[in-house]
């Protein structure tokens, strides 16, 4: 499951989420971007639909959409909207979130992977 912050240090070309993106294309594991933290990352970085394909064309990755039941769940859970979709999405799935800034998840019982 990958934040914002991941997602934004992809586009910084970070040594470890070229690991994992290699890893996604080889079938070694999946990765899944929720769609709050695709927004919340292109917010940042402010990327073309293009430059985005290269990431989310990618075989092993695929987007998590904001559900009706994801939204009601999550809308009086602390944070912005990024991280608790991340939260919500990484609970669903038994997912580990793969971030830069753990911080961001203090107080929710979630698995981090910090780089």
């Amino acid at each position: 499951m990958l934040d914002a912050s991941a997602l934004v240090a992809f586009f910084q070309a970070h040594p470890k989420m070229l690991d994992l993106l290699d890893d996604a294309e080889c079938g070694r594991l999946g990765l899944i971007v929720p769609v709050a933290a695709l927004s919340a990352a292109q917010a940042e970085i402010d990327h073309t639909v293009d430059e985005w394909t290269a990431l989310l064309l990618c075989p092993g990755v695929d987007t998590a959409e904001m559900g009706q039941q994801c939204a009601m769940d999550v809308g009086t859970w602390p944070g912005d909207l990024s991280t608790r979709h991340t939260v919500y999405e990484a609970h669903t799935l038994n997912a580990v979130i793969v971030t830069r800034d753990p911080g961001l998840y203090k107080g929710y019982e979630v698995r981090l992977l910090v780089f």
